[in-house]
């Protein structure tokens, strides 16, 4: 969906829905638009939001958010992308706080998929935690495979487009080239664990992901247009 996030739900674009969601979240300055487009910083600047005009070249969304980093004086670096249209404010709010534990470097958020989601969708990324809530993987295939069929074994999770990053964590290691792995299911955060870091993955009781294809378009208009009628 080539310019998603300019797409109009209820008179405000894609975008100025999950600004104004990450500002209502209250973790701190305002939240930053970080983009190459000249055309999503004029839309940005249409409501007020600051905007931080980035290279083309990254090959990610967490290269893009690092090369913004570099001239901020904080700790936590929270990244959220622009299409999580139906992200909760509390669950932005939410995510720093897993940094309490000093060994944490890097977080992300995960949900229960329902009965109704498509699992074999390769927009809907599964994630697979370890006893510790570490992230073991990410694919765009359905994980972990039963071999027992049906439903049984460990609960499948959906990744959600945050993540949150202690600062030199964030400006290390994506300086680095991509990994085989990220390259492969083009997912930015397997460079994390392909070189042997971690991942801390908050569970969020929520099933709302992405805006990923046209029929994600229909679901979030119905969803948005029900809390606004």
């Amino acid at each position: 969906m080539p310019n998603k996030v300019l797409i109009e739900i209820g008179g405000k674009t894609v975008l100025q829905h999950v600004w104004e969601t990450s500002r209502a979240a209250g973790l701190g300055p305002e939240p930053i638009i970080a983009t190459d487009s000249e055309r999503v910083a004029e839309a940005a600047a249409g409501f007020g939001a600051p905007v931080a005009m980035t290279s083309g070249q990254h090959t990610c969304g967490s290269e893009r958010v690092a090369e913004v980093a570099r001239s901020l004086d904080c700790e936590l670096i929270v990244n959220l992308q622009a299409d999580e249209v139906l992200i909760e404010p509390q669950l932005i709010a939410s995510l720093p706080g897993v940094f309490e534990e000093k060994e944490v470097q890097m977080a992300t958020a995960v949900a229960p998929f329902a009965e109704d989601d498509d699992i074999h969708d390769p927009s809907l990324v599964k994630a697979v935690l370890d006893a510790n809530g570490d992230a073991m993987y990410f694919s765009r295939l359905p994980i972990p495979f039963s071999a027992a069929g049906g439903n049984s074994g460990p609960p499948l999770y959906g990744h959600l487009g945050i993540y949150a990053f202690r600062r030199d964590f964030l400006l290390d290691v994506y300086s680095r080239p991509q990994a085989d792995l990220e390259k492969t299911e083009r997912l930015e955060q397997l460079r994390v664990l392909q070189a042997g870091y971690r991942i801390r993955a908050l569970i969020w009781h929520a099933r709302h992901f992405g805006l990923n294809t046209p029929a994600d378009l229909e679901r979030v208009r119905g969803v948005l247009e029900s809390e606004n009628p």
